[in-house]
């Protein structure tokens, strides 16, 4: 790398460093949105009172944690079925990908199961939560968790599936801010662990995006090249399959959000003296080239 070139990219290096000391608590805080699975014939429907009462209270421990959460129904209105139940993993994942409201990081999963302990003289009510954390951008699972009330209840000897799902319903709340709880401790502990090892842990929070460079020239894309692995919290990048000579393909994995490397990328192009059209759409960055400045 020549002394130019070293001298640009220590500029974009500090100009970095300087976004991450104020944002670097957004960073650490995903955009998260949680979801019902309730495919499982034994798992608490969608849309009653009890499953309700849980995610609402998931979603207000989290909340009072510094954390961003949206609700499904507000950001999927107008382009998805609401109301559906039954839904799969794949149905869940594909809807937090689309929305176009708010951009998601992450998705919470969860399924909640009542659960019985038949005695002689009396049934207790209780229940269980499984659930696991997934990276909306690339597929990646973050964690799983299962939890089980540690209030019971008593109920008739005869109560049946109906009546332990609506006693259960007096205790969702707790249990849901139990959870909740859970998985912010889960969360504060991956953000550590990547903060710890400089964004460089594959365990932590770390973000993955294709970029997309067309119309460069192989001098040109030696040069970015040497850029991109210069942006703070770069990780790892790799050539995917597909690319060729004018429009290389990049596997990008950085602990830096959207918008730092877009204002990066935007300022490597100044450098390396190209005129260019940068737009984000589903993960990934096309930086088009447009004409040489220089």
């Amino acid at each position: 790398m020549n002394r130019f070139m070293s001298i640009v990219v220590a500029s974009i290096a500090v100009v970095s460093a300087f976004a991450i000391s104020g944002i670097a608590d957004a960073a650490e805080r995903p955009n998260i949105l949680i979801m019902g699975e309730d495919f499982d014939k034994d798992s608490i429907r969608r849309g009653s009172q009890a499953f309700n009462r849980t995610l609402n209270a998931i979603a207000t421990e989290m909340q009072d944690a510094g954390y961003t959460v949206y609700d499904e129904t507000a950001i999927s209105l107008d382009d998805f079925k609401q109301g559906r139940k039954f839904r799969r993993q794949d149905e869940l994942i594909d809807i937090a990908k689309s929305v176009t409201q708010a951009p998601i990081d992450m998705v919470i999963i969860f399924s909640i199961f009542p659960q019985i302990d038949r005695r002689p003289h009396t049934t207790r009510v209780y229940a269980s939560v499984t659930g696991r954390m997934v990276d909306v951008n690339n597929g990646r699972r973050l964690g799983n968790f299962t939890e089980e009330t540690r209030q019971r209840r008593n109920v008739a000897p005869d109560c049946a599936r109906d009546c332990l799902i609506r006693n259960f319903g007096g205790i969702s709340e707790e249990f849901g801010r139990e959870v909740g709880r859970v998985l912010t401790i889960k969360l504060e502990a991956l953000s550590a662990r990547q903060q710890r090892s400089g964004g460089r842990d594959p365990k932590g929070l770390q973000g993955a995006y294709k970029m997309e460079f067309i119309g460069f020239q192989p001098k040109e894309i030696t040069e970015v090249e040497e850029f991109i692995t210069s942006f703070s919290g770069y990780n790892h990048h790799r050539v995917m399959q597909g690319s060729r000579e004018t429009r290389k393909v990049y596997w990008y994995e950085t602990n830096s959000d959207q918008a730092r490397l877009d204002r990066n990328l935007r300022l490597m192009l100044e450098h390396v003296g190209v005129r260019g059209r940068i737009k984000f759409e589903r993960n990934t960055f096309f930086v088009n080239k447009i004409a040489k400045l220089r």
